[in-house]
């Protein structure tokens, strides 16, 4: 049990700094953090979906609260969802699949009492419209989270089908590109930030 413990104290202090969002989210599921490890900040901007998604993203993995303030029943979720386009987007593709992972992990499926409920089956369809004839979605990192985010609705027909070409598209790259990068992107995928994976 020592030497697991003096591994890990190896790996914290080893660790190079997470310098982007998404290398911070994959050292916080590796439990890579430690006291000097520089991290990625995200800031809750209430105008920008992709900001706010990502600062969700890392409030949820940190274990902390996305809430407006201590006494608020609102939380940025709640005002992510309003800044869902007509189209069922939130901006660009990656912004759109970092909502709906963000609004997946906070349980968001509507705002109380909104003028404007949370159209998640058009966000999810509009994620499925943004696949390439190669089946990525994206670039190869924000593939790996529409996987994940896709994942969830494995149960439609459409997703079901996104899926499977998103799988050929990995198989692709597992043969033309680093393995280890693309299996380290989809180590990436857990529980804890996208539900059931």
């Amino acid at each position: 049990k020592k030497s697991i413990s003096a591994a890990n104290k190896f790996l914290i202090d080893a660790a190079p700094d997470a310098e982007t969002f998404d290398e911070t989210l994959s050292f916080v599921e590796a439990g890579l953090i430690g006291e000097k490890t520089k991290i990625y900040i995200a800031k809750a901007d209430e105008s920008d979906a992709q900001k706010l998604s990502e600062y969700i993203l890392l409030q949820k993995a940190f274990g902390e609260s996305v809430s407006l303030s201590e006494n608020s029943k609102e939380d940025y979720g709640d005002r992510l969802i309003l800044l869902q386009k007509e189209d069922g987007s939130f901006g660009d593709i990656k912004a759109s699949v970092y909502s709906v992972a963000a609004l997946l992990a906070t349980g968001k499926k509507t705002i109380k009492n909104a003028k404007k409920p949370y159209e998640e089956v058009d966000a999810v369809n509009f994620i499925i419209s943004s696949q390439s004839e190669d089946g990525s979605i994206g670039d190869r990192d924000v593939s790996v989270k529409a996987a994940a985010v896709l994942w969830q609705y494995k149960s439609s027909e459409n997703a079901a089908q996104a899926l499977d070409k998103l799988e050929k598209y990995f198989i692709t790259l597992t043969e033309s590109d680093t393995p280890e990068d693309v299996a380290a992107g989809l180590c990436g995928l857990t529980d804890k930030n996208y539900g059931e994976t």
